[in-house]
Order: C-alpha cells, then structure tokens, then sequence
C-alpha cells in the first residue's frame, strides 16, 4: 500500500499491458530461479529440515529430478519465448529473431559438452548404490 500509492500517482495514465509473450517469459524465468533458491536453501523450501550447525541433509532424489526438470523446462521456456518475441515483432536484425536455424563449424562438441553432465546426472541418480550412501539414493 505504501508503494503503490506513490507508484500509481506517479504512472498517472500510463499503463503497463501484460501480453502473452511477458508472461511466459516471467513464468519460465521464475521457474529457474525457484528451482536454483531451492537447491541452494532447501530447508526453507520445506524440502528438508535444517540439520545442526546450519548443515542441511542432501536433497532426496525425487525433489533433485523435480527441481532439475522445473529449471530445464524454465530455461527452454524463457529463451524460446524471447526468440519467438524477437521473431513476432520484426524489428531486430538478430541473427537469432530471424527464424533460420542458427550453425556454425564444430557445433556438435558444445552440443556434446552441454549435453554429458545433465545425462552422467541421470544416469548416477538413477543407479542403486551399495555402502554407507546407498540410503540417500532412493529416498
């Protein structure tokens, strides 16, 4: 209420139209930074309790691949919904806004490079293991 008096007074008859294109791309790039202050914090995301001495017990898997997914699927969200606006409204020269797919010499080792961490995560995520951390895997 403090805030928003002013602001309003201030705007005068300016208005702010929210368009699909703003919305989606706020949705995504919330997503991404909710998943990242969870993985960072997760004690006050309810995800785990806070342990002794401020130390906070590993993530279980299924919240690890949830917030893994919300922050991929925010990613691709965001960068796909600011290419489109670039695309929709015509007035950037961007190679990228220009709808031709972008390739360059030697793309596929940063595709590779992008690619292997996120599939070696999976892959030892997924696996059961034996010993003392076996117990944190399936949780």
């Amino acid at each position: 209420m403090l805030i928003g008096v002013p602001g309003e007074t201030l705007a005068g008859e300016k208005r702010v139209a929210v368009t699909p294109e703003t919305a989606k791309k706020l949705i995504g790039l919330a997503a991404v930074f909710i998943a990242v202050a969870a993985v960072v914090k997760p004690w006050a995301f309810g995800i785990v309790s806070k342990g002794a001495g401020g130390v906070a017990p590993p993530i279980p898997f299924g919240n690890k691949l949830d917030l893994f997914l919300g922050a991929a699927i925010g990613a691709i969200t965001f960068s796909g919904s600011v290419i489109a606006f670039g695309n929709l409204s015509g007035k950037y020269k961007f190679r990228l806004f220009q709808g031709t797919p972008v390739v360059f010499s030697g793309q596929h080792l940063p595709n590779a490079a992008l690619g292997t961490p996120p599939s070696r995560w999976a892959s030892r995520s997924r696996s059961p293991r034996t010993g003392p951390r076996s117990s944190r895997c399936w949780r």
